[in-house]
């Protein structure tokens, strides 16, 4: 809220004059309260620089003028976004505990804490494969093409409060 006085006890009118970019904000006449009016979002302009009028009519008009930055603060909005829909990955057999095999990619446009990728493995295949915090994914036991030829599990990348699934398959050669 803004507020400006008159000396002679005029009513006072407020009016945004300026910076107010894809009329994201709007204030009351009367009583200088900017409230937002629009979509903001921090991935597009992360802070307002507005320029307010106060307008005294009457016997003595008078107008003055103020600047107030408004700093947005990121929320969580954004799901994570994987670089693919779908990996389908051929991988040698007798690779041993611990063997990279490939490393997933998913991005959010959030940013700090809220833009944190975690990855997760599921699905009833996912138990002989682990996952690290950056996406590398590696045997968890020897992989035998002759007992086992195919392996399918889901990839969930989560920022903690959304998530996105991909399936992943792996055949063995």
């Amino acid at each position: 809220m803004v507020t400006a006085q008159s000396s002679n006890g005029a009513t006072i009118n407020y009016a945004i004059a300026g910076g107010n970019i894809n009329d994201a904000f709007g204030i009351e006449r009367s009583t200088g309260r900017i409230y937002s009016a629009g979509t903001i979002d921090y991935e597009l302009l992360q802070e307002y620089h507005l320029w307010i009028e106060a307008r005294q009519d009457g016997n003595t008009p008078a107008t003055a003028f103020a600047k107030v930055m408004i700093k947005i603060e990121d929320t969580n909005d954004n799901s994570p976004v994987f670089s693919s829909t779908q990996y389908d990955i051929d991988v040698m057999e007798n690779r041993g505990f611990g063997t990279s095999i490939y490393t997933v990619s998913a991005t959010d446009a959030d940013s700090g804490v809220n833009g944190n990728i975690n990855y997760i493995l599921s699905g009833t295949d996912a138990q002989y494969f682990k996952v690290t915090s950056s996406g590398q994914i590696r045997t968890y036991t020897t992989i035998d093409r002759e007992k086992v030829d195919k392996y399918s599990f889901l990839v969930i990348a989560t920022d903690q409060v959304r998530c996105l699934f991909q399936l992943m398959r792996f055949q063995y050669i």
